[in-house]
């Protein structure tokens, strides 16, 4: 009769089930993290760029002010009162420059709402070494103006941002002389507070927006207020990546706290600014999505545990069912009918005795014919030794059986 040669599957219905399902729910669960981790890198993107895109915004408009105010400048010093004033002698008289000082003061103070940023405007006439203030004062330059006058001339350019003693102006010259120090200059004094309130105006959330501008040897600073950082660590911060020319978005830490920094150049002109985004901002976008991927978790780990259990109890069932009859047949016995007709079996010695009985009255016609056949085909003395150990088992059992019910009190075993 041919075999069956059929390879057999290492796997069962069951591991194949579990394979399935578990497969299943990774691949769900991994679906699941990587939909979110990219929801969440997009979400710190646009987080991020929207940062960027204002701290741009305050870089722009500080650009703006400035130079709208340097228009102003060279419209004022295109003039033809400037143009009389940078050409008269030191020598003139007072009342002779009366009418064109009076007309450049009037240049001047017009030159100072030109914008909300400017606190003051001068203008400067080497050739009578004289400045006409926005307030209406006619006088040589002092000490403070004298200083900014020389460091304007060491400046490239035909205009400049500068600090001078704490403060922060932007100077301008003519531009149709080649020689900045037989021309005219115009600064204006930008105003702290209004820098400040400028600051504040792109710092929302707890951020932190500067600005910074250095000339090699002086440095001005102006923040918005309330910044949780100090001054001087911030100064130091912005400076160092002024020098290391760390411009763009990075990752700094200023007084141990953690920050997202963004410096920029102001046009063309030695300023800049910075601005400083705590990372609790990013934690605040980042935090649903974080506990998105925990609820996640915890049901991918629930829908295991619960398949697992399912599993578990399927298999220890035969088991259980197995230990709880044997507790049953231990407290009450196993009740079978006895093959004489008497009382119900409800001891093991019964079970015994009945199993024996039936073992007897089934085997014993079938090893009978068996024999007799044997006998008849094989030669005596080749199965001697065998028919004489299958006699012997029969005979043994059927004696068990039919005298088992003699010994079936205690009292009558046999010891």
């Amino acid at each position: 009769m041919p075999q069956d040669r059929t390879p057999q599957l290492s796997f069962n219905l069951s591991r194949r089930l579990i394979s399935i399902f578990l497969v299943s729910v990774l691949a769900v669960y991994t679906a699941g993290i990587t939909v979110t981790l990219r929801l969440r890198r997009s979400a710190m993107q646009d987080w991020q760029a929207a940062y960027t895109a204002q701290a741009a915004d305050f870089t722009d408009q500080l650009n703006t002010e400035l130079l709208r105010i340097r228009t102003q400048m060279k419209y004022t010093l295109t003039r033809s009162v400037t143009l009389r004033l940078t050409l008269t002698p030191r020598q003139a008289s007072f009342p002779a420059l009366y009418d064109s000082i009076q007309r450049m003061t009037e240049q001047v103070y017009t030159m100072q709402n030109t914008s909300s940023l400017i606190q003051s405007t001068t203008a400067y006439f080497p050739s009578l070494n004289k400045t006409i203030h926005s307030s209406g004062t006619y006088n040589d330059p002092t000490a403070l103006e004298q200083q900014l006058i020389e460091a304007y001339y060491a400046a490239p350019g035909h205009s400049a941002v500068l600090t001078v003693g704490g403060r922060l102006y932007l100077v301008s010259d003519a531009t149709s002389f080649n020689n900045k120090t037989s021309t005219a200059l115009v600064w204006a004094e930008l105003s702290t507070a209004a820098l400040t309130r400028l600051c504040s105006q792109y710092a929302e959330n707890g951020q932190t927006t500067a600005i910074y501008c250095t000339d090699g040897s002086n440095i001005f600073t102006v923040r918005n207020p309330g910044s949780a950082s100090a001054p001087a660590a911030l100064v130091v911060d912005i400076q160092d990546a002024v020098l290391n020319e760390f411009t763009g978005s990075t990752e700094t830490k200023v007084d141990a706290a953690e920050y997202l920094r963004i410096v920029q150049p102001v046009g063309s002109w030695s300023l800049w600014t910075a601005s400083y985004a705590g990372t609790d901002a990013l934690r605040e976008v980042t935090a649903s999505f974080a506990v998105w991927i925990g609820v996640q978790t915890i049901i991918m780990l629930l829908a295991v545990g619960i398949f697992l259990f399912l599993v578990w109890r399927l298999i220890t069932k035969p088991f259980r069912q197995i230990a709880k009859q044997l507790q049953t047949m231990e407290q009450t016995g196993m009740l079978l009918p006895d093959p004489e007709g008497g009382p119900a079996i409800s001891n093991d010695m019964d079970f015994l005795h009945y199993a024996f009985a039936q073992l007897g009255s089934s085997c014993r016609p079938r090893w009978n014919r068996h024999i007799i056949i044997k006998s008849s085909l094989i030669s005596p003395r080749s199965n001697t030794y065998r028919r004489r150990s299958i006699r012997t088992f029969c005979t043994t059992a059927f004696t068990i059986c039919t005298e088992w019910p003699k010994w079936r009190t205690p009292t009558a075993l046999p010891r």
